[in-house]
């Protein structure tokens, strides 16, 4: 299995923790939320002093100029979340669909919060074949974010 670096390796895990914990919204439904909440603070934003900042000469006003810097940015982390939604569900559907052990380990880790050596336990294996589980899924969703680019933006603050 070729190397990953460990700072693409650790975004992948932090993505992975945020996907769809159980009792908790995922990462997509929280941007989508964040999105809809500023997008409904805009639609106050629609009186004369919002268009030309009250001087009457069509300069956007500060607050109108910000609301929307912050939708865009929103908007861009939408798509982002949807992105990185379809990596781990493109990693599920092809590599490691529901019933293989790394599928498991990954719902149990990453979604409930357990630590790998209580899933060694509950599954009466080592804890290294849990670990080696645990790796193989998050080193083929690391491969497929880098091929959508996605460990790249991210890592390099782009």
């Amino acid at each position: 299995m070729r190397q990953i670096p460990g700072e693409k390796y650790k975004l992948v895990m932090r993505r992975l923790r945020a996907w769809h914990p159980v009792g908790e919204p995922s990462a997509v439904e929280k941007a989508e939320q964040d999105y809809r909440e500023a997008a409904e603070d805009c639609a106050d934003l629609s009186g004369p002093t919002a268009r030309d900042g009250g001087s009457g000469k069509g300069t956007p006003s500060d607050r109108t100029a910000r609301t929307a810097e912050r939708l865009a940015e929103l908007s861009a982390r939408v798509d982002r979340a949807r992105a990185w939604d379809e990596v781990f569900s493109r990693t599920v559907r092809e590599h490691y669909p529901p019933g293989t052990p790394e599928h498991k380990v990954m719902c149990l880790h990453y979604q409930t919060g357990w630590k790998l050596a209580a899933i060694a336990r509950a599954e009466r294996v080592d804890r290294q074949t849990i670990v080696r589980r645990d790796e193989a899924f998050v080193h083929m969703a690391a491969f497929l974010a880098a091929e959508a680019g996605l460990t790249r933006e991210e890592v390099s603050g782009e």
